[in-house]
């Protein structure tokens, strides 16, 4: 027989929200059979009313609608971006290194901007200059990484490629419209580009 495992690793994880007949405590987040979390090695991580260890933070992590519109945590339509106040942004392992390939649970890369985030959907997509918002002094940073379909991208135009499809295309200037947090600047532009035949947004 192989020896039991011993220890469970978290690290760069939220588990948040739920509940048992203790109410919301952090053995209802996380537990072993003996009800204590003495199994688990978790670092970098948001986990309810967990504050000890490596760079731990257990403070609400601010999911844009962690029920969904459904209005039940759990289900597909649950939302669990990142809002841009999140404490979590930016707030995961400073050691993490991505390999080429690594997306997060939406498939963009999983680190944009400053570092990797706590949390599996990783906030920055659209944030040409990271500055936690989606408005015009992004969209103007979209123009130099406007590839056209099928097209090459660089790895700096990684925060625009809302499709991960590699270039800088007319689906991914729509992106910029649904993500905008300032949204009549945005969506004024995106009205404009719709009547632009060319198919490209005009700069």
């Amino acid at each position: 027989m192989p020896d039991a495992l011993t220890s469970i690793q978290l690290t760069n994880c939220i588990v948040w929200g739920n509940a048992d007949v203790a109410g919301t405590v952090l053995v209802a987040q996380i537990t072993d059979s003996s009800r204590t979390i003495d199994a688990f090695d978790v670092t970098y991580s948001s986990i309810r009313s967990l504050t000890a260890g490596v760079g731990n933070i257990g403070v609400n992590p601010r999911f844009l609608n962690a029920d969904g519109p459904d209005g039940i945590s759990g289900t597909s339509d649950d939302d669990i971006r990142l809002r841009p106040d999140s404490p979590s942004i930016d707030a995961g392992d400073p050691g993490f290194v991505a390999e080429p390939d690594d997306t997060d649970v939406l498939g963009h890369p999983r680190v944009l901007c400053d570092g990797v985030d706590i949390g599996a959907a990783e906030f920055g997509i659209g944030d040409v200059d990271c500055d936690r918002d989606v408005d015009l002094v992004d969209f103007s940073g979209f123009q130099s990484c406007f590839t056209g379909a099928g097209g090459v991208r660089s790895d700096d135009c990684s925060t625009s490629d809302f499709d991960e499809d590699g270039d800088g295309d007319i689906d991914d200037f729509k992106g910029f419209g649904e993500a905008a947090t300032s949204p009549n600047s945005i969506h004024g532009i995106a009205d404009k580009t719709r009547r632009d035949e060319r198919g490209k947004p005009r700069v």
